[in-house]
């Protein structure tokens, strides 16, 4: 049956076209499904249309984006002004006292300005003080404590 005359005439011919149209198909039919995923959910119009479509969905994500990006740069230059650095310092500022009743409470933002509050507490009474922080600086005018609770609010960023 597939003696030398098989290979040599009409059959040979009829067996490359079958190949031929076998792979052509495969072909085809990989070109269809790839067609289908990029017309999925479109309930008709041509490939032009399509790709049209997915330009202009494109471009308006692009400006999206870009609005997302502007909004995003805004907030973080608002953001500079908000307390970001925090620490507090408990102590005990008298010794007739029991404990670290006491405490500076440092707040400041991302420029190191901002405000201190001391509480200090005794057997009278407990007074509270509030002193503005300006670039993180002090001076004679804030205790060891505070000064304690600038610097530990700088160092870690909370």
């Amino acid at each position: 049956m597939f003696g030398n005359n098989f290979w040599s005439g009409p059959n040979a011919i009829w067996l490359i076209i079958f190949f031929w149209l076998s792979t052509i198909t495969v072909f085809l039919i990989l070109a269809i499904r790839r067609y289908q995923k990029l017309t999925k959910g479109v309930k008709s119009g041509s490939l032009d249309k399509i790709i049209q479509k997915l330009l202009a969905d494109q471009e308006k994500s692009q400006k999206e984006i870009a609005l997302g990006r502007g909004e995003i740069a805004l907030i973080k230059d608002r953001a500079k002004n908000y307390f970001q650095k925090m620490a507090l310092v408990r102590y005990n500022p008298f010794n007739q006292t029991g404990g670290n009743q006491s405490f500076s409470l440092a707040l400041l933002d991302e420029e190191n300005n901002g405000i201190v509050i001391s509480s200090f507490h005794s057997r009278e009474g407990t007074r509270l003080y509030a002193k503005t922080v300006s670039l993180g600086k002090t001076d004679e005018a804030f205790s060891k404590e505070e000064k304690a609770a600038i610097k530990e609010a700088i160092k870690n960023r909370k």
